[in-house]
């Protein structure tokens, strides 16, 4: 295990800034997820650390050690990449093995290894295929297989499943869970997918045009989203985003939202000014079509008729306006029986942000 340690790293493809200021530490054994949208940065930032791509500026330490200058095979790490990379003409066993016997360690040490990393990713009974004659779910096993056996100071992942269909991506998700609390090994994952960053992470650096837009754990950075991109990054639905201002009446302040005013709650009253544009956000799943849902002192009601409905299963998202603005709610599908109904918005639960830079205003 190790710690990692990134100071001022920035990486420039002749004129072009992939990133711009990557400061971070990765905590010894921590389960650390770097998660934005394409063009983020996250992955180059991987291939740094791994050696594959050379650093503009700044340094990466494991372990206190500076590896700017030491060789990718010299760092310590394994990566699993999205591409399996796994060797065709060879077994699952041999494929496990390759890099063992480059250590030039003894037959017998090697099937120690490979027998105890096939007993935790449950691959014995494969260990004789090939490649060709394995599913999705077991090539990255494979691969992962062939990472562990080299018992890594870090693993390095970068988008490891979206070759996968859906419902392997949850096994498999599953699976690599048990395998981190087994191991404790320091592991950074790479990924778009926002699931996969909520139900793996210890801590999520979310990513956006090169910079860091927040850190925090999963419930961090969706409770509490530092700014808009943030805000509406995390979330499925997306969180419902409106063009407000902040007004004050006989010393009440509240939101206007067109011809709507809500009740500001406290926890922004720091920040708020005469006339300040904001933006309200509000998550889909914070509207309610009963008030007994929510704390009723903290709760602002609004008639409305539904547009549009989208069943989602258990669930069904509904389409309205509120303010003559969109809204989308996530509810219960047995609650909704009519096209008119009130919805009952968690003031406790809604999110304000700086119209200009985007920043929270929460206290």
């Amino acid at each position: 295990m190790a710690k990692v340690i990134f100071k001022n790293i920035k990486k420039s493809f002749d004129d072009v800034e992939v990133v711009k200021h990557f400061d971070f530490t990765v905590e010894d054994g921590e389960f650390v997820v770097f998660l934005g949208p394409s063009g983020c940065g996250k992955s180059t930032t991987l291939r740094m650390l791994a050696g594959l791509e050379s650093i503009s500026s700044g340094d990466i330490y494991i372990d206190e050690r500076l590896i700017n200058k030491v060789d990718a095979k010299d760092r310590d790490l394994a990566m699993v990449f999205q591409s399996y990379a796994l060797y065709p003409h060879m077994t699952v066993y041999e494929n496990i093995a390759f890099a063992l016997k480059l250590k030039g360690m003894t037959k017998k040490d090697i099937d120690v290894e490979v027998l105890k990393a096939a007993n935790i990713l449950e691959l014995e009974p494969l260990l004789n295929r090939k490649p060709k004659e394995l599913s999705g779910g077991q090539r990255q096993r494979v691969a992962m297989g062939r990472a562990m056996v080299r018992t890594p100071k870090v693993f390095l992942f970068d988008e490891p499943l979206s070759n996968l269909d859906a419902k392997l991506r949850g096994v498999m998700r599953e699976e690599m869970k048990v395998l981190h609390r087994k191991l404790q090994t320091t592991t950074i994952y790479v990924t778009h997918d926002q699931i996969e960053a909520m139900t793996l992470a210890d801590r999520i650096v979310i990513l956006n045009d090169g910079y860091i837009a927040q850190v925090g754990t999963p419930t961090e950075v969706f409770q509490r989203p530092a700014n808009k991109f943030v805000a509406q990054f995390i979330g499925n639905p997306a969180m419902n985003m409106m063009n407000a201002t902040l007004i004050e009446e006989q010393g009440e302040w509240y939101i206007q939202l067109n011809a709507l005013r809500i009740p500001l709650p406290e926890r922004f009253q720091k920040q708020a000014e005469k006339n300040r544009p904001v933006c309200l956000g509000i998550r889909p799943t914070d509207i309610h079509l009963r008030a007994q849902q929510i704390d009723h002192q903290r709760v602002f009601e609004c008639p409305v008729t539904i547009k549009e409905k989208e069943l989602l299963g258990a669930s069904i998202l509904l389409k309205t306006d509120i303010g003559s603005l969109p809204l989308v709610v996530e509810t219960q599908a047995t609650e909704v029986i009519s096209d008119m109904v009130k919805l009952n918005i968690d003031l406790d639960s809604i999110h304000l942000f700086d119209a200009s830079s985007e920043k929270s205003l929460a206290s």
